[in-house]
């Protein structure tokens, strides 16, 4: 039982959802919690099944919209403990560790209690080295970018390029490079090497303009000890799991993974239905959903080989001359919560 720590999370009533509600309506509601699980109950308030990140991702996966029931998400074969009374097995949670993070416990159909069960994990560092677009003009952010890097532009305090080490930190990344052009001495005598963020820095310097992917280009392959790298732009804000994007990596076998977020869309214009030029009808201003490149990539280093040194190429193009060549490409959704920094 080392190895397991037991928490009985307390106000499940805020994990509680119905399962009338709507997939916004869920994930809005699961954005908010720090124990990321919900409990899905019918109108008589009897227990129907979980909701985890997971399952969010796979209806996305599968539906490709958020206007679903979340009858069409949930989990209803999930693990729980029924009438439980008495002390819960060492060796049963330990083995459960595994597979789940949360365990209901269920009486006469009711929720009565939710476990966390938490494995400690050892701290592993990863040897995926993540490289940050911070050379752009921001102009955006005019005036302030005129004189201090968008980079540079404190966020709570911090630059936003420091906010976004301290986010791949948790999940035990200490190699970066950084490509930098515009202002570029002012963040490399900020950051220096990272031993003062207790992290390795690199630099990729663009004399030119050279686009998020013709920047890549000036990586050294031969020095990098993983397979794969993260591309990231550094006006990106986000709580996502970066593990789960390595596991979803791993397991498609994936050249290149985009990380995408489903988004709505509303017309600016009503809509004229016609046969030929005459006019039938008009539908009011339409929306529709679309899933948009978040510009944080997960990249086989094996990508890189179709680069011309020094050659300006956006990451577009680059996407567009990796499907041609058969390359496998796969989109990761998230429904977490993100900010652009960059229109601050």
């Amino acid at each position: 039982m080392n190895n397991i720590k037991i928490n009985e999370i307390k106000n499940i009533k805020k994990h509680l959802i119905n399962i009338n509600c709507k997939f916004e309506t869920a994930t809005k509601k699961f954005n908010f919690l720090k124990k990321k699980i919900l409990l899905v109950h019918d109108s008589k308030n009897r227990f129907i099944g979980t909701i985890t990140l997971g399952d969010f991702r796979k209806s996305l996966l599968i539906y490709k919209s958020t206007k679903i029931d979340i009858a069409k998400v949930l989990n209803r074969k999930s693990k729980v403990l029924k009438n439980h009374k008495n002390k819960i097995s060492s060796k049963y949670l330990e083995k459960l560790s595994e597979k789940i993070k949360f365990l209901p416990v269920i009486n006469d159909g009711k929720i009565i209690k939710l476990i966390e069960v938490v494995a400690k994990e050892k701290k592993i560092l990863k040897k995926i080295p993540v490289i940050v677009m911070a050379g752009g003009l921001g102009t955006r952010m005019l005036p302030k970018t005129k004189y201090l890097p968008k980079p540079m532009i404190r966020i709570n305090g911090k630059p936003m390029l420091e906010n976004l080490i301290f986010h791949f930190k948790k999940y035990n990344f200490y190699k970066f490079y950084f490509s930098v052009n515009y202002l570029k001495e002012k963040i490399i005598n900020y950051f220096k090497d990272g031993r003062k963020q207790k992290i390795d820095i690199s630099y990729l310097i663009e004399n030119k303009k050279l686009g998020t992917a013709g920047s890549l280009s000036l990586l050294n392959v031969d020095e990098i000890e993983s397979d794969n790298i993260i591309v990231i732009n550094c006006d990106i804000g986000t709580d996502f799991n970066i593990n789960d994007l390595i596991e979803y990596h791993n397991n498609l076998k994936s050249d290149f993974t985009i990380v995408s977020k489903p988004i709505e869309e509303k017309l600016s214009y009503g809509e004229l239905i016609t046969k030929g030029s005459r006019v039938l009808n008009i539908n009011e201003k339409k929306s529709y959903e679309i899933f948009i490149n978040f510009e944080i990539y997960l990249i086989k280093k094996d990508c890189l080989k179709i680069l011309k040194k020094n050659k300006y190429l956006d990451m577009n193009s680059f996407i567009s001359n990796l499907v041609k060549k058969k390359y496998k490409i796969f989109k990761f959704p998230i429904i977490e919560n993100w900010k652009d920094l960059g229109l601050k």
